[in-house]
């Protein structure tokens, strides 16, 4: 049992088509896949977070002007919005996807993204230009995986109607996370150096 994750981790990454209905195909009770989107999004907050923290200390733990907590709340919110967005783009565009389904797979997806990460942030303490180049390479990969997962989870077999899909979807996202903002009080704040 010990080799299946790691095992299934570098299938998802050779061949992200012949995990997918492995991983929506099961019958994912909602509790299980609520303590998988937390742990997830705790490991991807401290991933995020970590090289500030190795590089200047527990006080400079934010990303984005947010601490751990409230970055851990928005990878959470992000991954399940994006989970039900996509689900019902994807059947307006023709899709067959349940958001069962779609969540488990967004969350795999996110376990992902947060091994690559940590691949990548080894790499780039020991050698930070072939850190930062595995780092852009890997972020276009995942988004090849992404528009991958959505086809095969919609059962598309058409990438352009995944890419349309995927495009929407975090359109929406993003306008709905800016108004759930606007409408809590946080106001974006840009700060220039000496201009």
């Amino acid at each position: 049992m010990s080799d299946f994750l790691p095992a299934f981790l570098l299938r998802s990454l050779r061949d992200p088509r012949s995990v997918v209905s492995e991983v929506i195909n099961r019958d994912w009770q909602m509790p299980l896949l609520w303590q998988g989107l937390l742990l997830a999004s705790c490991l991807g907050s401290l991933i995020q977070i970590l090289p500030q923290i190795l590089v200047a200390g527990i006080g400079a733990a934010t990303m984005f002007g947010l601490g751990p907590f409230a970055l851990c709340v928005l990878l959470g919110l992000g991954t399940f919005g994006l989970a039900g967005i996509i689900t019902q783009i994807g059947r307006l565009l023709g899709g067959q996807g349940a958001f069962p389904g779609l969540f488990a797979l967004f969350i795999w997806f996110q376990a992902m993204g947060i091994a690559l990460q940590a691949a990548v942030l080894f790499v780039m303490f020991a050698l930070p230009a072939l850190g930062a180049v595995l780092a852009v390479a890997g972020n276009v990969y995942l988004i090849y995986v992404l528009v991958v997962f959505v086809d095969e989870a919609h059962q598309m077999k058409s990438i352009g109607a995944s890419i349309a899909s995927v495009v929407l979807s975090f359109l929406i996202l993003a306008f709905a996370m800016a108004m759930v903002a606007a409408l809590v009080g946080v106001q974006p704040t840009v700060e220039f150096g000496n201009v």
